[in-house]
């Protein structure tokens, strides 16, 4: 029997489910190979692991303490906020608002000018549009 062949049948073997002539040559080709021998033992030990496995009882309430747990950690709890965030920020938002309202009421004061110091061409703005145009032209 050939490595190939023996490594083909060794999960067979270690079930115990192989008939009595192939059993025999994959024994003999394990006592002189150690390259199938190596194998062998690696499958086996993964069987026992597999067992192991098998044999262990799960939690049933490991799944409903895991599911508690994420909605647990899901739930929105208080952020604290760093000193700029609760005092400082609403107080450079009261300064900035209360410099734009100064600036408003500044430039507003700007447009109001009194007619003492209005340039010549604006005062007459009104009369120019109060005469027609035929007296402005030399007909």
């Amino acid at each position: 029997m050939n490595c190939q062949l023996c490594q083909k049948e060794l999960d067979a073997y270690c079930q115990g489910n192989l008939p009595g002539n192939i059993r025999t040559q994959v024994e003999n080709h394990l006592k002189g190979c150690e390259s199938c021998a190596s194998a062998f033992a690696q499958t086996q030990l993964l069987n026992r692991v597999i067992n192991e496995e098998r044999e262990i009882q799960s939690n049933p309430f490991l799944v409903t303490r895991i599911m508690e747990g994420i909605e647990s950690s899901s739930v929105e709890r208080p952020v604290h906020q760093p000193v700029f965030m609760k005092v400082l920020r609403p107080a450079i938002i009261t300064t900035s608002l209360a410099a734009a309202v100064f600036a408003g009421v500044l430039l507003g004061g700007f447009a109001n000018t009194s007619p003492d110091r209005m340039p010549a061409e604006l005062a007459m703005m009104d009369d120019m549009a109060i005469e027609s145009v035929s007296m402005l032209s030399n007909e």
